[in-house]
């Protein structure tokens, strides 16, 4: 990772702000002052995700060394969120719960409490 990059984190991290990183699932591992909040599980691993199983538990065990929390990105059925769920990824998100929403959608979606997307 760029050092400068990582100055650029950390600096915005001790402000308060949660990281994540998409990058655990291809390998990466970030230096060693910075740190994550979430680990997200990317969508081409996520879809595949009986063949990816290893590459999941991975990083739900570095989730879990570093108290982070893992996301799974792209669910799209229920059997993916319970195979997920099962291999330690804690939250999900995808169409599954919804489809992607423009900003004045999600404005007026958090207007109206109990409101779900079309």
């Amino acid at each position: 990772m760029d050092p400068e990059l990582t100055k650029a984190l950390v600096a915005i991290q001790a402000l308060g702000v949660r990281l994540a990183s998409e990058e655990y699932a291809a390998g990466a591992r970030p230096p060693w002052i910075l740190s994550f909040d979430t680990l997200k599980i990317p969508y081409p691993i996520s879809r595949d995700h009986v063949a990816n199983a290893n590459a999941i538990l991975a990083v739900v065990a570095e989730a879990r060394r570093t108290s982070a929390r893992v996301v799974a990105d792209s669910v799209e059925s229920a059997e993916q969120e319970q195979h997920l769920a099962s291999l330690g990824v804690e939250i999900v998100q995808g169409y599954l719960y919804g489809p992607e929403v423009t900003p004045a959608e999600l404005r007026m979606l958090i207007r109206r409490p109990g409101a779900s997307p079309a």
